[in-house]
């Protein structure tokens, strides 16, 4: 299951890569700002998270959240 946060990482990557062709929900996220929040959030749910935080055992979460 390590195949799980390699592949969130790469997903998130590529995603963050794109610029958007369409901005609106960048901006109804709040741009940058919101998107880190969210983002933010979503690091403390898994680090919160015994059932998947196992998976991110191998990860760099502070590289991941300064990408």
């Amino acid at each position: 299951m390590r195949w799980f946060g390699l592949l969130f990482c790469l997903l998130l990557g590529a995603c963050a890569g794109q610029a958007p062709k369409d901005d609106s929900l960048y901006r109804q996220l709040g741009g940058e700002p919101g998107v880190t929040r969210i983002v933010e959030g979503m690091l403390l749910r898994i680090a919160g998270d015994p059932r998947i935080v196992e998976h991110f055992q191998d990860i760099d979460i502070q590289r991941l959240r300064d990408s």
